[in-house]
């Protein structure tokens, strides 16, 4: 799910090869609005067809260039870096299956994402305050796109996602959180129950930056769902606080856990996450730097000029008074 500008030329081209909804035609015929609804049969074939190594260069070059040349809104990078490698991660630990669309256990993904979870909490002091109880570790996730949400979520809507294979973008400046993957608990009874995963994504790119409250109290459910059933679910769940930007503080320290917050783990720079090549890494940090910019080399801005430089200069010269001799 991209926000494609309004007047680039790939709105009808999406919409006539089915890969977006058009909901409304401005009347000038100028503009088209298009929504993405949850497509999961398009996301299964979107997934086999980046399995392959050049496929998935050419897809993120891409990326790259409409961000930097304003056919895609570059104003959320960092949520759009963060879901790329939720994606990427999903499709990591099921290579080699048939299908991605299937039920996976949440330490399963948590293993593929930042490597063995026991092991993390055993060498890693800094999430000694991070205690997930192994009800929710166990717990299944199923996800290979996502969906924007304009309202709050509530139970049902989680359920919905999950049955889909979907998470969630939630709202436009959505207080304390940006992503949501529904979960699937695993319990002893035949009543079905959700729970999530909620992520808070930042890009800062420089050191220093106050994050606390941020990962913390105003990340918590109580505030991010706020006059939502999810605000005092009496279930188990994960608050992530993804600070993506390769600054030397983030990169020193990767991860963190604070006290009277269990369920909140903090997750800084992209090197934390195992899964990813260096190659990739570079890609994706191309992409949370990449902004519209008339001087960048691969930019549509950049041309040769229609007029030399010799052309031009002779061109001013001629507005010139003659001198008199």
């Amino acid at each position: 799910s991209l926000d494609i500008s309004v007047q680039s030329q790939l709105t009808h081209l999406l919409v006539g090869s089915y890969m977006a909804t058009s909901i409304a035609v401005s009347q000038d015929r100028e503009n088209i609005l298009v929504i993405y609804p949850s497509e999961p049969i398009l996301s299964e074939a979107a997934l086999k067809i980046i399995e392959v190594t050049d496929n998935q260069t050419f897809v993120l070059d891409r990326l790259e260039y409409s961000l930097k040349n304003g056919l895609v809104e570059a104003g959320f990078r960092g949520e759009l870096v963060a879901r790329i490698i939720l994606i990427l991660g999903w499709q990591h630990m099921l290579s080699g299956d048939s299908l991605y669309t299937q039920e996976k256990s949440v330490r399963d993904f948590l293993n593929t994402l930042f490597g063995n979870y026991q092991t993390l909490k055993q060498r890693d002091n800094r999430l000694k305050s991070l205690k997930l109880k192994t009800m929710f570790l166990q717990s299944k996730l199923c996800l290979t796109h996502f969906v924007q949400l304009n309202d709050p979520p509530s139970c049902q809507v989680l359920k919905c996602l999950f049955e889909r294979g979907a998470g969630a973008i939630l709202g436009r400046n959505a207080r304390g959180g940006d992503l949501l993957l529904p979960v699937k608990m695993s319990n002893n009874t035949s009543e079905e129950k959700y729970s999530f995963i909620l992520i808070q994504v930042k890009n800062y790119s420089t050191s220093g930056q106050a994050y606390t409250e941020a990962a913390t109290t105003r990340l918590s459910p109580s505030s991010v769902f706020e006059g939502s059933e999810l605000a005092n679910l009496d279930l188990p769940y994960l608050c992530f606080y993804w600070s993506l930007g390769a600054t030397e503080s983030n990169l020193r320290l990767q991860f963190k856990s604070w006290k009277d917050f269990e369920q909140h783990w903090g997750v800084f720079s992209l090197d934390p996450f195992r899964f990813l090549t260096e190659d990739l890494k570079t890609k994706l940090y191309a992409l949370l730097c990449a902004y519209i910019n008339p001087f960048d080399s691969i930019s549509i801005w950049k041309r040769r000029p229609t007029i030399s430089i010799e052309q031009h200069r002779a061109n001013v010269k001629c507005f010139f008074p003659v001198e008199k001799i």
